[in-house]
C-alpha cells in the first residue's frame, strides 16, 4: 500500500507542511496538486510516496550510521573503504 503526501507552502506561510494525505494513487495526487496550486495558491507543491509495504527498518542499517564519521570528507572515508579492499 502506498501514501501520496502532498507538501507545499500555504498562502501567507514561509514554511512547508502537509497539506493532504488523501490521494490514492499518483495521478490523483497530481490532480489534487493542480486544484491546492491554481484555486487556493499553495506553493512549492510536491508529493512524497511513502510505501507502507516497505519495513522501515530496511531502510537504514544503524550499525553502519553510528559508525560514520559525519565530519569525514567523501575522499578519505572512500581510501578508507578502498584500504580495506587490499
Amino acid at each position: 500500500m502506498k501514501e501520496f503526501v502532498i507538501w507545499g507552502v500555504p498562502p501567507n506561510k514561509t514554511d512547508e507542511e502537509p497539506i493532504f494525505t488523501k490521494a490514492t494513487s499518483m495521478k490523483d495526487a497530481e490532480d489534487y496538486i493542480k486544484i491546492f496550486t491554481e484555486q487556493f495558491g499553495v506553493t512549492k507543491a510536491r508529493i512524497q510516496v511513502l510505501d507502507l509495504n516497505e519495513c522501515p527498518s530496511k531502510l537504514f542499517n544503524s550499525k553502519d550510521i553510528l559508525n560514520e564519521d559525519p565530519w569525514e570528507r567523501d575522499d578519505e572515508r572512500q581510501e578508507r573503504y578502498d584500504w580495506g579492499d587490499e
